[in-house]
């Protein structure tokens, strides 16, 4: 009887061209996978158990296990009191300075009540689309809308808006006389709200066991430098962060791209990415 060794042997005298080459990769393919008569193998073996200790049980952590939340209690937990007071204490020295400089507005100074409506003045505007800021308060014609005018004035929502500032003044003075040097931080201006949220994403939650860092495009029109063009994305113009997020897709930690880090590892942008968001401190093994 011919053996399956010489069967394939004849199977190359008789192929052509790229045939052969075919034959020549299944002989060796067949060589490693015969299985012969007496001399089977089993895999009685056992796969070792994933290591995966977290620091913490994963899922939501507290106040988001104590009973069922709101939208805006939820929302309240990422803005809440600290974030109002840093914005308020920001917002009046920056008018103030304005004031100074001749700026003609009326200002008295903005409270962490007043703040909250004014948030809730944007959330409810990025639902509800009109052409024009003024439109929101306009009262003679049939598409007004009358919610707007009810919390506040559209004077003092546009000095609100002119002078909303997240970062303290002087600070940020500082600086912009860095500006052209490695000491300089282009994000100086919103870092302070950038460094509380993330560390809000972190306590309210910890991760299951599969996470995953990606590019997320955040998509603005504003004239910034570190503004991106990603053209391979559905947002072609934005903000660039990488994110660290949860099977569910949640967000635990991110960080905005601003350009080349001078002080970069040397291994590349995405050693130094996944290097800094995946904290065995704060994930655990």
């Amino acid at each position: 009887m011919m053996s399956h060794q010489t069967a394939l042997v004849q199977g190359v005298g008789e192929a052509e061209g790229g045939e052969m080459l075919m034959v020549l990769l299944l002989m060796r393919v067949a060589g490693h996978h015969i299985i012969r008569p007496g001399k089977q193998r089993q895999d009685t073996g056992k796969p070792n158990p994933t290591r995966f200790t977290p620091n913490r049980t994963p899922g939501p952590q507290s106040p988001l296990t104590i009973g069922t939340m709101t939208p805006g209690e939820i929302f309240a937990l990422f803005f809440d009191t600290q974030v109002l007071k840093l914005l308020c204490a920001n917002t009046n020295k920056i008018a103030q300075k304005n004031l100074e400089k001749g700026k003609m507005f009326a200002w008295t100074d903005i409270t962490p009540q007043e703040l909250t409506k004014y948030l809730g003045t944007l959330l409810f505007m990025s639902v509800c689309s009109l052409p024009k800021l003024s439109d929101f308060w306009r009262t003679k014609s049939i598409f007004q809308v009358p919610f707007p005018s009810t919390v506040m004035s559209r004077d003092r929502f546009r000095a609100i808006c002119s002078n909303l500032h997240i970062g303290d003044p002087e600070e940020d003075a500082i600086n912009d006389q860095k500006r052209g040097t490695e000491d300089y931080d282009p994000l100086q201006k919103v870092k302070p709200l950038l460094d509380i949220i993330r560390n809000t994403c972190k306590s309210v939650y910890h991760p299951k066991q599969h996470i995953s860092v990606d590019e997320r495009m955040v998509a603005t029109k504003a004239r910034i430098s570190i503004k991106q063009n990603m053209k391979a994305k559905p947002t072609k113009w934005g903000l660039k962060f990488f994110v660290l997020a949860d099977v569910n897709g949640y967000t635990l930690d991110y960080r905005l791209y601003t350009g080349k880090a001078h002080g970069a590892s040397g291994k590349g942008l995405s050693f130094d990415v996944v290097s800094e968001l995946v904290n065995k401190d704060y994930l655990g093994e």
